[in-house]
């Protein structure tokens, strides 16, 4: 089975966001976002990618999906060709919630001010609290 997550970073005008299939579980996803994705090109380059099956900690270039090179990013626009897997841009937190809750994502991770977030996302989006996001770092119990 795998954990869904909804990876998203806030701007001027709303929000940048990607789905993630595989290991979306603060220890997955949320430590690899920490371990390598704080450099803000290298988090444009992860966004440019659209949709993943599984974040890596090397964006990489294109390879096989079925049988993926360690360590890099799989996406499915780049590597297994599929249309309409590119970033979406979202207008509010409640629209990122949303779009998480339709994608059955259980975490959602956002980039404020160049600091990652976590929340679990709730089964309906007019239940999710942006108090509820924390600090990625905080949650997996590091001090950075």
């Amino acid at each position: 089975m795998s954990t869904r997550s909804y990876v998203c970073r806030k701007g001027h005008d709303g929000f940048d966001a990607i789905y993630v299939h595989w290991d979306g579980y603060p220890k997955g996803v949320g430590q690899t976002l920490l371990d390598h994705y704080t450099d803000s090109d290298k988090i444009e380059e992860l966004f440019q990618l659209g949709s993943l099956s599984r974040l890596s900690p090397e964006i990489g270039e294109k390879h096989s999906f079925s049988n993926p090179t360690d360590n890099f990013c799989v996406a499915y626009g780049r590597d297994r060709g599929e249309p309409d897997t590119e970033m979406k841009r979202l207008q509010t937190m409640r629209d990122v919630a949303s779009y998480a809750c339709g994608s059955w994502c259980e975490y959602l991770y956002v980039m404020i001010d160049g600091v990652w977030h976590v929340s679990g996302v709730p089964n309906k989006a007019y239940m999710f609290d942006s108090n509820n996001l924390h600090p990625l770092a905080k949650v997996l119990g590091e001090k950075r």
